[in-house]
């Protein structure tokens, strides 16, 4: 799985009794009872506000049970913060 992020700016890193900003990608599936960490990025990313956009590739292959296949599916859920 991949997606894209852009975390550049004065309000990402921690300033004045602010907190630093991350984004976080978490995966849940029913054979799972909690949400799994799958990566987390801190404060600013970029250098510039022009910088590109960044491409994550998540390896999420070990988030599925071992009995999911193309007959029976499993459905995993992703939540970003």
């Amino acid at each position: 799985m991949s997606f894209y992020y852009f975390m550049y700016g004065a309000d990402m890193d921690a300033a004045e009794g602010k907190a630093t900003l991350t984004l976080s990608m978490k995966a849940f599936n029913a054979s799972s009872p909690s949400w799994v960490d799958v990566v987390t990025f801190t404060g600013q990313q970029q250098t510039s506000p022009t910088e590109a956009w960044r491409v994550h590739e998540a390896n999420v292959d070990s988030l599925l049970p071992a009995t999911a296949s193309t007959s029976a599916p499993m459905t995993v859920q992703y939540r970003f913060r």
